[in-house]
């Protein structure tokens, strides 16, 4: 299929399902990387993400990050990245307990680690939520205030 037939493919079939379905919420997922992590690791230069974010133009949108330290101007990229390469700026980030040894960045393969927590500071400096925020309910209420926003929404 072309890229627009994939395009295509998605938007009908998401319309179709919500058609069927009646939905409240519909949650898409897009895995892989939005961009080449190094000059070795390309991976799919955010293809899959191109597709999806032509098909759909999302209410809230969420951007999954690795357990690393992050600044102010690294966040502000992404959100600039994101809004010209996607037509979709993050609303919300999300930072996982996994990060890449950032070492390994250099080498043939990416090395991943599993951490018990993410760093502290990230989660009070540039309010990423992570998988407790998730477990106590505060990222859902993050979600709903975004969609709130947009007034059509009635909550009991």
């Amino acid at each position: 299929m072309s890229f627009s037939e994939k395009i295509y493919g998605i938007n009908h079939y998401i319309e179709k399902l919500c058609r069927e379905e009646q939905p409240d919420v519909v949650l898409i997922s897009v895995p892989g990387e939005t961009m080449e992590l190094s000059q070795k690791h390309k991976l799919d230069f955010g293809y899959l993400a191109s597709i999806v974010f032509s098909a759909i133009k999302p209410d809230v949108s969420i951007l999954n990050l690795y357990n690393l330290k992050y600044t102010d101007e690294f966040l502000e990229e992404q959100k600039s990245y994101c809004k010209y390469r996607f037509g979709a700026v993050p609303d919300l980030f999300y930072a996982t307990y996994t990060g890449i040894v950032e070492s390994s960045l250099q080498e043939a393969w990416i090395q991943y680690y599993h951490g018990d927590k993410i760093y502290d500071d990230l989660l009070t400096k540039n309010k990423l939520f992570n998988e407790a925020d998730v477990m106590n309910g505060l990222f859902f209420e993050r979600v709903m205030e975004i969609l709130e926003e947009y007034g059509s929404l009635d909550f009991m």
